[in-house]
């Protein structure tokens, strides 16, 4: 299955953001470290939230919202 998803991505023609939870018990954090690596010409960023679980939008909204909203603003900018 990881190769269906990677293959996917590594034609993204826009760029990614992936936002993980350091402590998630769910999915591994080297999980989205993966997938984000497999997207090609830099188009990822991965990002790791500190002292979060699964949910960094509800644990930790403050930060979500801040990283997201960094991440757009650099993308705009860079077009």
């Amino acid at each position: 299955r990881a190769s269906s998803t990677t293959a996917g991505l590594k034609q993204a023609a826009t760029p990614l953001l992936f936002i993980h939870g350091a402590s998630d018990r769910v999915i591994p954090c080297a999980n989205s470290r993966f997938v984000s690596s497999a997207v090609l010409d830099g188009q990822a960023e991965y990002v790791e939230v500190e002292a979060c679980g699964h949910c960094p939008m509800e644990e930790r909204p403050a930060e979500f919202v801040q990283t997201v909203k960094a991440f757009v603003l650099r993308t705009l900018a860079s077009k």
